[in-house]
């Protein structure tokens, strides 16, 4: 576990974590039960995100169903982006963040438009 000083999420003291909260983007989603104030924020950046990178902006990639290949797209993202020039125990550059932001937003976007394709092949 790589520890970390971050002014942009007080709730990440550790890299992977940092991560899984979108770099301090991703709305808290893990308060229940959700008031409508949560779930109008929550659906508010789901609508940003949808219009930041429809479907076509992934091309063939939302039809990838194999899960094989979305670990190795984020092995290989985690080597080049997210560990790479990453002391034991970083402070986090404003740079990393810019990209990592990014990267985070797309991911989070193309893995919600795979899932729908998943469901919709099950559910055929």
């Amino acid at each position: 576990m790589i520890f970390i000083l971050s002014p942009y999420d007080s709730n990440s003291n550790n890299l992977h974590s940092f991560w899984d909260n979108g770099l301090g983007i991703f709305p808290r989603a893990d308060k229940f039960p959700y008031t409508e104030e949560d779930k109008a924020k929550i659906e508010r950046f789901a609508q940003d995100l949808r219009t930041a990178f429809p479907q076509s902006y992934f091309g063939a990639d939302v039809n990838q169903l194999n899960h094989t290949v979305w670990l190795t797209e984020s092995a290989r993202l985690a080597s080049q982006i997210a560990y790479a020039d990453i002391d034991i125990f970083p402070v986090i550059r404003p740079e990393y963040v810019v990209i990592g932001r990014r990267v985070s937003r797309e991911r989070v976007t193309l893995a919600g438009y795979r899932l729908a394709n998943l469901l919709r092949e099950l559910f055929k």
